[in-house]
């Protein structure tokens, strides 16, 4: 079986690599390849920044496993880049037995709605809601598309076989749908070492200074709401808290500098790029006192579930999905930086409760390792392509 895979992560062709610095990597093909003899994926090209350190990316390529880079304009130039995209997508998806969308994405929805045209199974994987990206994505123009691009993925989903939620119930009430659903996180997470969260709670035993906050989110737009962390930071340092304040992602870091400078604080905030995936992550994870994440627009955020993975207290909004994973006492309102501001110093002032929070991060961080998920994915894939070899009369 030829399955086709689309979504709008961007990979860089590298010495005969794909190379990325989104979340699709070499290990995403894991899910599909037991059931699929070849995985062909159409995303977008990511031409090579000098500036970028090759060597901090993830690699996506896989024996299995060929792709074709398109060039998307960006979404305010929506008609130029469906004429560029759809006769790609079509001639691709006439020579596929399948078809699988991670949405929403142009590319992806694009693609399952093709798929759809032509009678082609098409499965979805629902990771976020588009209104919040889109609303925040500027101007008048972001909010006109944040209603058209919610309204066109609650009629996709309803035209899709499979739906594939990462989110327990969030998505499913905005997006819900008649077809076959399950639930399966795109969060892969390796079992963390012997002695992590006891080594985190000795660490809180003594007051940190200076208090290390960390946040993984891109610069680049405004969707993960890291203005909000720089002016809390601010309002922490007039409160007299020692504080920095890093910010992990890609994006130019003279964005957060500049904006940082406005609120006096250029020296406490700590723009410091991308890192490869995986280890290098966790372990700068692993230097933070408190993880926060003022992000304005989620399906199931990856970087809290990968803080939590590592014991560390969370203070966070409730976009999307993100009440499934953190206490009620540790959100703030979106666009709140005195209350973000508040709740560190709540949890500062209060020992017992980090000790809490970290145990219970911990804990529920358990759910989301992989040799927890891969039996339950492995299931929900099988099962599907099994349906579409039964339906396309292939050899089981």
């Amino acid at each position: 079986m030829k399955l086709l895979f689309v979504h709008d992560n961007r990979f860089i062709e590298h010495e005969g690599d794909h190379l990325t610095v989104g979340n699709i990597t070499s290990t995403t093909w894991k899910r599909f390849l037991p059931h699929v003899e070849h995985i062909h994926v159409v995303a977008r090209r990511n031409e090579p920044d000098p500036k970028l350190d090759i060597g901090r990316l993830n690699q996506a390529s896989h024996p299995r496993v060929s792709f074709e880079l398109v060039d998307r304009p960006p979404y305010h130039r929506f008609e130029q880049g469906w004429r560029t995209a759809y006769p790609i997508l079509e001639a691709n998806i006439k020579k596929a037995d399948a078809v699988v969308g991670r949405i929403p994405s142009f590319l992806g929805n694009l693609a399952c709605e093709i798929a759809a045209k032509q009678g082609k199974p098409v499965a979805g994987e629902i990771i976020a809601c588009p209104w919040g990206s889109m609303w925040h994505y500027g101007g008048m123009k972001g909010k006109v598309m944040a209603a058209r691009e919610y309204i066109r993925l609650r009629r996709l989903i309803k035209r899709l076989d499979l739906a594939v939620y990462v989110t327990s119930e969030y998505l499913q009430k905005r997006y819900p749908t008649q077809s076959k659903t399950a639930v399966a996180s795109n969060v892969e997470l390796l079992r963390p070492p012997e002695g992590l969260l006891e080594a985190r709670l000795e660490r809180q035993k003594t007051p940190p200074k200076p208090l290390r906050l960390g946040q993984i989110g891109s610069l680049a737009n405004h969707i993960k709401g890291w203005e909000t962390g720089v002016e809390a930071t601010a309002e922490l340092k007039a409160a007299g808290v020692e504080v920095v304040y890093e910010i992990l992602g890609a994006g130019d870091p003279e964005i957060a500098r500049s904006y940082a400078a406005k609120f006096g604080v250029e020296n406490e905030v700590r723009p410091i790029g991308t890192i490869a995936g995986g280890g290098p992550v966790l372990e700068w994870l692993d230097t933070l006192d408190l993880y926060i994440h003022p992000s304005r627009q989620e399906g199931l955020p990856r970087s809290v579930i990968e803080a939590m993975s590592r014991a560390l207290p969370c203070v966070c909004t409730p976009a999307g999905g993100t009440p499934e994973l953190i206490d009620s006492n540790c959100l703030f309102e979106k666009n709140n930086p005195k209350q973000l501001a508040q709740r560190v110093q709540t949890m500062l002032g209060d020992p017992a409760l980090l000790h809490e929070q970290s145990r219970t991060n911990f804990e529920r961080a358990a759910n989301f390792y992989i040799d927890h998920l891969e039996a339950h994915r492995d299931k929900v894939w099988g099962d599907y392509f099994a349906s579409v070899r039964k339906r396309l009369g292939m050899p089981g």
